[in-house]
């Protein structure tokens, strides 16, 4: 609006705006609502350009242009939201998706064909998918030089490892079943095509500190964890070209990598090791003649490397790990170095498999500018640099020097390494202080040494945690902050509090503001005390990691509950509930208050001191660091599955859609079959 109306004022003649000065510039003031109205009306014409592309237009438009093409929203996946909510516009996104409609010629023309269906699948739902005619996988007898799929052979290691997978070569007896029918990923029907899709996502870890597990051996994990590395998926080399496993989000098998090290391993692939020769040497990538494929899933670690690896002796199985080889095992994310290899393995990059945008990882989130007085923290700086500190005490020293009463401050994380040394916080009054991670970044803040990292908030502050990852100890708030936010972090559950608020009364002070946004928390407890909290929980997991009758969130205080799409696994305490809403908990809810009216919407709760039959069988896992971590289960009632406020499913991973996403496939993949064909959708995950 500044530009406009400088523009407006600046053609009025010289004499006027002299005359305008002189009497206390009206003029200026008309002109003024004048451009306000000539930015709105600038505004308005650009959108009309952009509303022409289904690209760049506006929500409202996408419907318009997709009867332009003749692209039919399907009934079965459910009704469209209200456009006036965030949450209604996520659902109508995924109701009517852009990507298809934007491609519904192109994939009408190329009707029938499997690279089709592949981009198909992608179009409508953003899965990763794969297309396999049945037809190929049957046995048949041929005539000598036309080449079909063989039988199993005992000596042919990497047919045998794809069995049953959907990269599986090998052929079958003709299964006269419909194809929907089949049990078996690799079944072999004259009329079927199956195809595979990939819900699960490969998220990157850069450069972080592998976990020091004793005697030499390592895993890719910060955390400690056996986490399977995942294939960073690449696109096809042409649009008609049929996904291979190197281009889906596939958990990397042994086999894998020892036919395809090349293209798997390097600081832009799907893993990386790096090593430090020397203390002063900065670390180097591993070259990829050192990296021996092994079978390390034994308790003591013990050495058995895969056949078939270049430059490998196998004539003794029973000898230690060469001097010059370094053991990776990528199915349980685990290394193995040799006796006295004379370097330290520094960093690890690699990728591992998760559903969704929640808890703290490297992908993209909405971050407000930091600006040029941010404080950052990088621990290997590649060059002197005031504004970029190596420790979160330097950083949070600093913080402390410049806090003033209603100011606000950044402190910024710009890598992914892991974090040892952590010093308390404290946040002056009315002044805002939020700790994150930048974008493409991933910290890990180990308290294991400190067991326990203090932030305390003086009347009036605010507190925003963004993109962590936190583990070995207890975060604890403490003080009269009005208001603290935890997004996008991970508070690692364990059998510990993860995350305990010790609140203070102050005078005149209002309820504390607590919310808990597309995050991973422990357990969580408040302590007793006078300040009321409103604690809010949306698209969030809180994991008790505990056994039956242990309390997820327990209130000693005066809490006021409000929870939405989120996934709670604990009893779960407090004062009183104000919603709960498409959120599935797998014990009961105390609360002192019984809840109004319409409060318990959509969600697997009960109140009462009785626990219902909840059955946690209901996921896939409730490990943490398992790819497929509170997952709802295929055999899941569809009270669950479906029973959500708009027919998706209930918990953390609502807002995904994948019912009505699927609903959408299976019914265009009727609609882009062939005739007499017949097409079953499998979840390769």
């Amino acid at each position: 609006m500044i530009e406009e109306y400088n523009a407006l004022y600046r053609l009025l003649p010289a004499i006027y705006r002299v005359r305008d000065e002189e009497q206390g510039e009206p003029l200026s003031a008309l002109l003024g609502v004048v451009a306000s109205q000539a930015a709105l009306l600038k505004e308005d014409i650009a959108g009309l350009y952009e509303n022409w592309f289904i690209e760049t237009c506006e929500d409202w438009v996408v419907p318009y242009i997709a009867g332009l093409v003749g692209y039919r929203p399907v009934r079965a996946a459910g009704e469209p939201g209200p456009p006036d909510t965030p949450q209604g516009r996520l659902l109508n996104n995924a109701l009517i998706p852009r990507r298809e409609i934007a491609n519904t010629i192109r994939l009408r023309r190329s009707k029938g064909t499997l690279a089709a269906l592949e981009q198909l699948a992608h179009d409508v739902t953003g899965w990763t998918a794969r297309a396999v005619e049945s037809y190929d996988r049957v046995a048949l007898l041929t005539p000598v030089g036309q080449a079909r799929p063989g039988t199993a052979g005992v000596s042919d290691a990497g047919a045998l490892s794809r069995l049953g997978i959907p990269f599986d070569t090998l052929a079958r007896t003709v299964d006269v079943r419909s194809a929907a029918a089949g049990d078996g990923p690799a079944q072999a029907n004259l009329h079927g095509v199956r195809l595979y899709v990939w819900r699960l996502r490969a998220y990157s870890v850069t450069r972080s500190q592998p976990c020091d597990k004793g005697n030499r051996r390592y895993t890719f994990s910060a955390l400690g964890l056996d986490t399977p590395l995942f294939i960073r998926p690449e696109p096809e080399a042409a649009p008609t070209d049929i996904a291979g496993e190197l281009n889906t989000p596939s958990p990397l098998r042994r086999q894998t990598l020892v036919e395809r090290r090349a293209a798997l391993y390097g600081a832009n692939a799907s893993f990386c090791l790096y090593w430090q020769i020397h203390d002063n040497s900065p670390p180097e990538p591993v070259p990829p003649g050192r990296i021996v494929v092994a079978d390390l899933s034994r308790d003591d670690w013990s050495y058995r490397p895969l056949p078939d690896q270049p430059g490998l002796d196998l004539s003794d199985w029973g000898r230690a790990l060469p001097t010059h080889a370094i053991a990776v095992d990528p199915e349980l994310g685990r290394i193995l170095l040799p006796p006295q290899p004379g370097y330290s393995l520094a960093y690890v990059s690699y990728h591992y498999g998760f559903s969704a945008d929640i808890g703290g990882g490297e992908y993209h989130r909405k971050l407000a500018p930091a600006g040029d007085k941010a404080i950052r923290i990088r621990s290997q700086m590649a060059n002197a640099d005031q504004k970029v500190h190596p420790s979160v005490p330097a950083a949070i020293a600093v913080f402390h020097d410049a806090a003033r009463p209603q100011s606000s401050h950044v402190v910024e994380f710009v890598d992914s390494d892991v974090y040892r040394e952590v010093t308390d916080i404290t946040v002056p009054r009315d002044c805002r202080f939020e700790l994150r991670a930048a974008n493409g970044c991933r910290p890990v803040i180990d308290l294991r040494k400190a067991g326990a990292w203090i932030v305390r908030g003086e009347p009036g502050s605010t507190i925003v945690l963004d993109g962590l990852l936190i583990h070995g100890g207890t975060l604890i708030i403490e003080g009269c902050p009005r208001q603290v936010e935890i997004r996008h972090t991970t508070i690692v559950p364990s059998d510990r509090v993860a995350l305990l608020f010790r609140l203070e009364s102050g005078r005149g002070q209002a309820a504390c503001d607590v919310r808990i946004e597309s995050s991973i928390v422990g357990r969580l407890q408040v302590d007793r005390g006078d300040r009321q909290v409103h604690l809010t929980i949306n698209d969030s997991i809180i994991d008790a990691q505990a056994k039956r009758g242990d309390f997820a969130i327990l209130d000693g205080a005066n809490m006021e509950l409000s929870v939405a799409r989120s996934t709670l696994l604990g009893i779960i305490g407090a004062s009183r509930v104000r919603r709960i809403e498409d959120t599935i908990c797998n014990n009961w809810i105390w609360s002192d208050k019984k809840p109004e009216d319409n409060a318990v919407r959509f969600s697997t709760e009960q109140f009462t001191g009785i626990s219902p039959d909840s059955d946690p069988s209901i996921f896939l896992s409730t490990r943490y660091g398992d790819p497929r971590y509170c997952r709802l289960a295929p055999w899941c009632p569809p009270e669950i599955a479906r029973g959500a406020s708009d027919s998706s499913e209930m918990g953390v991973y609502h807002n995904l859609f994948l019912p009505q996403r699927e609903a959408i496939l299976r019914a265009r993949l009727e609609e882009y079959t062939v005739m007499a064909m017949e097409a079953a959708l499998c979840f390769a995950d």
